[in-house]
């Protein structure tokens, strides 16, 4: 605990020490994520931050809920206090979440500034280049995920991509349910 006097510099009979105790604590900045940017799931990042102070190890921490770090999922309990940390996106899809960076020997912490996503990732697999769909008849559809994505749309353009996907196939479809369409 910390207390602080003031003394007069001629004598030092005139002084006074603060009523209350206060802590002095390490200053931590995060540097990155730091910004309002979307992430996938499974996608890595350099968790960076730069600290005054003597810290010897710290926790890293995220949240899904912005900066409400009341049940924080933990990233890392303990790793050193290098200011760097590779961290795979967890599969936790969120358009809120945010970084902290804790000291675990005061109360020195930082999080990050604004809120970033973590989202999925979808991957056509079929049809592959330029593979000839027959009107009228049925053709499997098929993609991979990586992360949660509960429902996907599927809809295809005839303008190679350009023409704003204005064709539905199925809307609100469960998804990894491949499904064979009668497209016009």
């Amino acid at each position: 605990q910390v207390k602080i006097r003031v003394a007069d510099a001629s004598d030092g009979v005139a002084l006074d020490d603060s009523n209350n105790n206060f802590k002095i604590i390490s200053d931590f900045t995060l540097l990155a994520p730091n910004t309002t940017v979307t992430y996938q799931v499974d996608d890595t990042i350099a968790i960076t931050w730069s600290n005054l102070g003597t810290v010897n190890n710290v926790e890293l921490a995220y949240s899904t809920a912005s900066t409400d770090f009341t049940t924080p999922a933990i990233i890392a309990a303990t790793t050193p206090n290098d200011g760097n940390y590779i961290w795979p996106f967890p599969n936790n899809i969120s358009s809120t979440v945010r970084v902290r960076v804790r000291s675990l020997t005061d109360d020195g912490n930082d999080i990050s500034n604004a809120d970033f996503r973590i989202r999925g990732k979808l991957n056509i697999t079929a049809p592959v280049l330029s593979a000839a769909v027959e009107i009228g008849k049925p053709y499997l559809i098929q993609w991979d995920s990586t992360g949660t994505i509960p429902n996907v749309n599927l809809v295809y353009d005839t303008n190679d991509g350009t023409g704003g996907y204005p064709y539905t196939i199925v809307t609100n479809l469960a998804n990894c349910t491949p499904v064979n369409p009668a497209t016009t």
